[in-house]
């Protein structure tokens, strides 16, 4: 079942040390006659801000859009895309932390096609585009997204703090 694809896949991430919610479980509900419903429980925290209602309000620092790129260099490093990829799907916490706050649709890719790490990244880049014309990321600009595909494009090292 997919929620339980992605129960596995946050555990494995989480556990190797990559910047996300902490999963605590999956549930599925098998229905007679029907298809099962899933769902991931993952711990919630209450200081997260969404990356856009920080980005209305200020920009945000290089080394952040460097550990945006580094996280999502390992999550592909490790074959996982993330589906629909957009900016909501981050968060930052106290003490300038950035951690991939949302993780529905995650799930492993076969390690022969490459297309879909770059779609991923496209599908961020037009979320980021939007939400900046919509006023909502209104502090984004180029050079962050040069500061995160230069982050990406390098070898991904261990997230700095």
């Amino acid at each position: 079942h997919p929620a339980r694809q992605a129960f596995d896949v946050l555990v494995r991430l989480f556990g190797d040390g990559l910047p996300m919610v902490r999963p605590l479980a999956a549930r599925i509900e098998r229905k007679r006659l029907l298809p099962a419903e899933g769902c991931l429980i993952w711990y919630r925290l209450a200081e997260a801000q969404p990356l856009t209602s920080f980005l209305s309000e200020k920009p945000l620092p290089e080394n952040l859009w460097q550990q945006m790129g580094a996280l999502l260099r390992q999550m592909h490093d490790f074959n996982v895309s993330l589906s629909d990829l957009s900016a909501e799907d981050f968060s930052l916490i106290a003490g300038g932390k950035l951690f991939l706050g949302k993780v529905r649709g995650l799930s492993y890719q076969k390690s022969g096609h490459a297309g879909w790490k770059e779609a991923q990244l496209q599908s961020l880049l037009t979320s980021l585009l939007e939400s900046r014309e919509r006023g909502v990321a209104r502090h984004f600009d180029d050079s962050d997204w040069l500061a995160m595909t230069s982050a990406y494009i390098r070898r991904a090292r261990p997230m700095a703090d």
